[in-house]
């Protein structure tokens, strides 16, 4: 049975607007997350990114993680990535686009 969706929106540049995160269970085994992104502008430019860095630590600090890109690299549609290895943290990155692109990312993990 999957977990409950984590659902996050952001509109216009993550350079501005910030980077949607989500981190998941590394405990549940086998590990298994997915995130669908939807774009609402054909004039938007995203990355789907996985991180090793986060220890569970409210300390965490986005900026100074070491990120790495997924399958999804200068999407500009909708589409899903899936993660069948660990990660310990995963963000939307919109890198252009207008102040009003808008993308929408569901994150859901298996168990």
């Amino acid at each position: 049975m999957p977990s409950n969706p984590s659902r996050q929106t952001l509109t216009g540049l993550s350079s501005t607007s910030g980077f949607p995160t989500w981190f998941p269970d590394v405990v549940i085994r086998p590990f298994s997350a997915s995130v669908a992104c939807v774009v609402n502008s054909s004039a938007i430019s995203y990355n789907v990114e996985a991180s090793l860095d986060f220890t569970g630590s409210s300390n965490f600090i986005s900026t100074a993680a070491t990120w790495f890109s997924s399958g999804l690299s200068a999407s500009t549609s909708n589409a899903l990535a899936s993660f069948g290895f660990p990660v310990s943290a995963l963000r939307v990155n919109v890198t252009s686009g207008s102040s009003t692109g808008t993308v929408a990312a569901t994150f859901m993990q298996a168990g």
